[in-house]
């Protein structure tokens, strides 16, 4: 049996509960910690939050996803059956093959026998995933040995569930935009496949150089232009690869910089950065550029066109 194995709060519902005053009134530490006898405590935590929870972006998707790739859904939460069935009510698309909540398990995850006691580990096929938003969801797929998911984003993106939004037309754009500004020679931090420079470096193979946007393999004031297009995201010292752009740059050369927007950025569970007020101002200021020109980029979102990029051109100021 294919099943996906899906956390409730967080991952699908953010369920606002009020934890600390919760453990202070049980006095615990721990959830661990508190007898089935009191769980009832737990449930009116969790009930009042149910009014003010929210659903996850795309969560009603997903599960809709996952019934068409024919997934048994298995909603296994640490949550009450009270709050479980509140939820269900309030998000209708919520509804599981299966509930394994905390009244009925007698041993929680990540304890695999959260899930073996009502499915047997050989009726478990080996395509089945575990989803999930913290350490308890990794620990049970682990001792299942399935694939894990730390988000609906993410797993939406590895069981293609959804399509690219940063397609061939939204790069051609993003390119032209840049290209209004740069001229040769440019250089291609992350490109991938898609080639918007001269010279192009990556980190995969494939690339002119292989090499990391944080050192870059050629010498100062060597580029009139350096892109990087939804690249800059991906990277953890984006200050240091802003720094790298810099020091290759000519004199009032040109960087030109793409990055996803705050909304779709959650879309990619690898993104570490995207575009908010405030971040800009920073490159600017710690690496002696001059913001020139802005744009917004449009792209399809449940057929609907968003603010899906933000293309920035920078010159580079002498000193």
């Amino acid at each position: 049996m294919k099943c996906a194995f899906v956390d409730l709060d967080g991952t699908l519902v953010n369920l606002p509960t009020d934890h600390e005053e919760c453990k202070r009134l049980l006095g615990v530490s721990f959830y661990k910690d508190v007898p089935q006898s009191k769980y009832c405590v737990i449930d009116v935590y969790e009930g009042a939050a149910v009014g003010k929870s929210e659903m996850i972006r795309e969560a009603d998707r997903f599960m809709t996803g996952l019934q068409e790739l024919s997934y048994y859904i298995v909603l296994v939460t640490r949550t009450g059956k009270r709050a479980v069935d509140l939820c269900m009510k309030k998000f209708r698309w919520l509804c599981p093959d299966l509930i394994l909540s905390r009244d009925e398990a007698t041993h929680l995850k990540p304890d695999a026998r959260h899930v073996t006691l009502f499915i047997h580990a050989d009726k478990i096929d080996k395509d089945s995933i575990v989803v999930g938003d913290s350490w308890h969801d990794a620990e049970l797929a682990k001792a299942l040995g399935l694939t894990y998911y730390n988000s609906v984003s993410a797993a939406m993106k590895g069981l293609g569930l959804r399509k690219s939004l940063h397609n061939d037309g939204v790069y051609s754009e993003e390119l032209k935009f840049l290209k209004e500004y740069g001229k040769s020679p440019t250089l291609d931090c992350g490109s991938g496949g898609r080639r918007g420079g001269d010279v192009c470096i990556d980190k995969i193979p494939g690339a002119d150089f292989v090499a990391d946007m944080t050192d870059l393999p050629f010498s100062a004031e060597t580029f009139n232009s350096v892109f990087m297009i939804h690249s800059l995201e991906h990277v953890n010292d984006f200050h240091k690869a802003i720094s790298e752009a810099w020091r290759v740059l000519k004199v009032d050369g040109i960087l030109g910089v793409v990055v996803p927007t705050q909304k779709m950025s959650y879309l990619d569970p690898d993104h570490k950065h995207h575009e908010h007020p405030g971040w800009w101002e920073d490159i600017v200021e710690l690496n002696k550029f001059e913001l020139i020109a802005r744009k917004n980029i449009k792209s399809e979102f449940d057929d609907k066109p968003v603010d899906f990029s933000v293309a920035l051109v920078f010159k580079k100021v002498n000193g």
